[in-house]
C-alpha cells in the first residue's frame, strides 16, 4: 500500500503533542511495511527538519516540504471577514503546494491519501479531482467547537462576536468537507459522535493518542511541594487557563501551603500576553527533555478552559505516573476518572483544594498515579492503536 501523508505541523522536529502524535503515526505506517511519501505544509511556527528523521527510517521514508506563510495580515484577515470566509484555513492554502501535490499525483499512484489534521484539508477538494485513492482525514480535534468556547469565555462583547463569527466560519467549513472522505479518524469519542451527528456515514475509527510505556518508566524523585505547568504558551486555550490558575487559584495554594513552588514550562514563551510575576513561580520556558521535567516535579496542574480534541501532556503525565489535578474541560475525551485516575476540579476553590490534598496525602497521591499508568497501559497504549488505525486503511 502507497500512502501520501499531508501534514499542517512537521513531525521532526516533534516538539509538541500534535507533532508527535503525527510523528508516532507516520513511524507507526513505516514499520508495519506501509509506503509512505510525507509531504509536509511547512510554518515558521513548525519548520521541517530532515536531520531529525531516525536513520533507520531516512531510506524509507520519500519526504518534500513546501513553505506556507502562515503569518497574521491584517488586511487579507479584514477581507475574509468581510467575505465571510475562514482566514484560519487560507493561511494554511499555497497554489506552489496544490500545484507540486496534483503533479505528486499524476507521476505517482498512491493507494490512500491522508490528511493529518483539519489545515491539511484544504488540498482536499482539488485533489479529488486527480486520483482514485482513498481519503482518510485524522481529526486532532474539532476546530470550530475551541472558537466557540473561547467565545463563550471572553468577556468584551466586540471580540466575543468576532470569535463567535471564526467559529461559524469553521463549523460551515468542517460540516461540508465531510463527504470527501472515506475514513475518519478521531482521537476522542466525543469527537466521533460530532461527526456522526453532522451527516459523516462512512468509516470511522477512534485513534486516540498513545504512548510508549517502554520509555516512559520515571526514576527521579521530584520535589515533594512542587508543581507544575507544561504546554504550548502560544496557544490560548493555555494562555487563559494559566491566567486563571495563577490570578486564582495559586493565591489560595500559597496562603495554605508552605514552601510550595509553581514551574510554567512551554515553548513560546514571548508570545504569553502577560507577566508570569508572581510569589513562588518560576518560568522555565521551553525545556530540552519535557519527560524530565516533569518527573523533577511534583502535581501536574491542567487549568483548561476551553479547547477542543485530546490533551496529549495528560497521557503523557498519567504515564509516568504523575499525581494530576485538572478541570473538566482539560480531561475531556480522556477515559479517566475523577479519584481513581486524577482529581477533577472546575472552580477556583475546588482546584486549590485537590492540590492541596494531594500534597497532604500521599497515599492518594500515590494510588492516582499507579491507577493512572494502567488506564495509559490499556486504553492509550500506542501499538495497540496503531493496529486498529492499520486494520481500517486496509478494509477500505
Amino acid at each position: 500500500m502507497k500512502v501520501l501523508f499531508i501534514t499542517s505541523k512537521s513531525p521532526y522536529p516533534a516538539l509538541d503533542g500534535g507533532a508527535m502524535a503525527t510523528k508516532a503515526l507516520l513511524e507507526g505506517l513505516l514499520i508495519n511495511g506501509i509506503s509512505v511519501h510525507l509531504f509536509v505544509l511547512e510554518t515558521y511556527k513548525h519548520p521541517f527538519q530532515p536531520s531529525n528523521i531516525p536513520a533507520h527510517f531516512k531510506d524509507r521514508l520519500y519526504y518534500q516540504s513546501v513553505s506556507i506563510n502562515t503569518h497574521v495580515q491584517p488586511l487579507d484577515a479584514l477581507l475574509h471577514l468581510v467575505q465571510n470566509k475562514s482566514y484560519n484555513l487560507s493561511r494554511f492554502y499555497s497554489a506552489d503546494a496544490e500545484t507540486q501535490l496534483v503533479k505528486l499525483l499524476q507521476t505517482t499512484k498512491f493507494d490512500r491519501i491522508h490528511f493529518e489534521s483539519l489545515y491539511a484539508t484544504v488540498y482536499a477538494t482539488e485533489l479529488k479531482k486527480h486520483t482514485t485513492a482513498k481519503f482518510i482525514y485524522r481529526a486532532h480535534n474539532i476546530e470550530n467547537q475551541i472558537w466557540q468556547n473561547l467565545s463563550s469565555e471572553t468577556k468584551s462583547w466586540p471580540y466575543k462576536a468576532y470569535l463567535k463569527l471564526l467559529a461559524n466560519q469553521l463549523l460551515k467549513y468542517e460540516s461540508r468537507i465531510l463527504e470527501l472522505f472515506d475514513l475518519i479518524l478521531p482521537i476522542t469519542s466525543t469527537d466521533a459522535q460530532w461527526f456522526k451527528n453532522h451527516g459523516f456515514t462512512k468509516e470511522l475509527t477512534l485513534f486516540p493518542f498513545g504512548i510508549d510505556l517502554e520509555n516512559s518508566s520515571s526514576t527521579l524523585q521530584p520535589n515533594p511541594h512542587s508543581l507544575f505547568f507544561i504546554g504550548a504558551l502560544n496557544w490560548k486555550p493555555n494562555q487563559d487557563g494559566l491566567y486563571w490558575f495563577l490570578n486564582k487559584v495559586w493565591p489560595i495554594i500559597t496562603s495554605q501551603v508552605k514552601d510550595v513552588h509553581f514551574y510554567v514550562a512551554g515553548r513560546f514563551l514571548d508570545q504569553l500576553p502577560f507577566q508570569l510575576n508572581f510569589p513562588n513561580v518560576t518560568v522555565v520556558g521551553e525545556v530540552p527533555d519535557q519527560f524530565e521535567f516533569m518527573q523533577t516535579h511534583n502535581v501536574f496542574v491542567v487549568p483548561l478552559l476551553s479547547g477542543s480534541g485530546m490533551r496529549v501532556k495528560i497521557i503523557e503525565g498519567l504515564a509516568i505516573g504523575k499525581p494530576m489535578v485538572s478541570t473538566s474541560k482539560g480531561v475531556e475525551g480522556i477515559e479517566a476518572i475523577h479519584q481513581q485516575h486524577l482529581l477533577i476540579a472546575d472552580n477556583e476553590q475546588a482546584f486549590a483544594n485537590a492540590v492541596i490534598q494531594l500534597f497532604d496525602n500521599p497515599v492518594l497521591a500515590q494510588q492516582l498515579s499507579k491507577n493512572g499508568r494502567l488506564l495509559v497501559q490499556e486504553r492509550y497504549n500506542n501499538q495497540q492503536n496503531l493496529l486498529q488505525v492499520i486494520a481500517a486503511y486496509q478494509q477500505l
